[in-house]
């Protein structure tokens, strides 16, 4: 037994509706969604002992679009993640560019947390991601395939895993720092200039 992970960020408006009653008055195409998915908890971290290896390798498990989530890639890997995988469906979005799009989410968080990830989808594009982003043994949509490839295992911490949280508090207060600079120009721009007077000729 390697472990379980539920999923912690389900869909809203398709795996839970919030505020039902409310959005019912608006559509009845709520009722699509019979049941709302409760969130799961814990560490997306799997444990998966290795006869070759003589240890036991930890997983890092996130679901879907929960790799959006840095915040949750982050916490898998420092709690022992070597390697990360992204488990999907995409059938919903028929041939559509999600699941490419999706790939993309998960190659930058092989990069930031500096793990060889793979996104594993029933139906749209799976592939396997180095280290650094680089996307190799890619599938196509709707087609049946096995990839098998050799990954390395990686161990150490990012400066994005260790300060992540701190680096995004303090580009977000740059920013906000930048926008209120640019309203209070765009105010003192709208005030009305009072006309000079002219001067007198002597």
């Amino acid at each position: 037994d390697i472990g379980e992970y539920v999923k912690q960020h389900p869909v809203p408006f398709g795996e839970y509706v919030p505020f039902r009653s409310l959005a019912r008055r608006v559509t009845p195409l709520v009722n699509e969604v019979a049941v709302d998915m409760l969130p799961g908890h814990g560490v997306g971290l799997l444990k998966l002992p290795s006869k070759r290896l003589g240890r036991t390798v930890g997983i890092g498990d996130v679901i879907c679009f929960e790799v959006g989530w840095d915040k949750l890639v982050r916490e898998s890997v420092e709690a022992g993640a070597e390697v990360l995988v992204v488990q999907t469906n995409n059938a919903s979005f028929g041939h559509s560019d999600e699941s490419a799009q999706q790939l993309q989410m998960v190659r930058l968080r092989a990069i930031e947390t500096g793990r060889s990830a793979i996104q594993a989808s029933t139906t749209g594009v799976s592939a396997v991601v180095s280290p650094t982003g680089v996307v190799s043994g890619t599938t196509r949509l709707w087609t049946a395939a096995n990839i098998v490839a050799s990954l390395p295992l990686r161990q150490g911490l990012t400066p994005a895993v260790r300060y992540g949280l701190e680096i995004k508090l303090v580009v977000c207060a740059f920013g906000a720092g930048l926008a209120l600079i640019g309203f209070g120009g765009a105010l003192r721009n709208r005030r009305p200039r009072r006309p000079r007077r002219a001067g007198r000729a002597t």
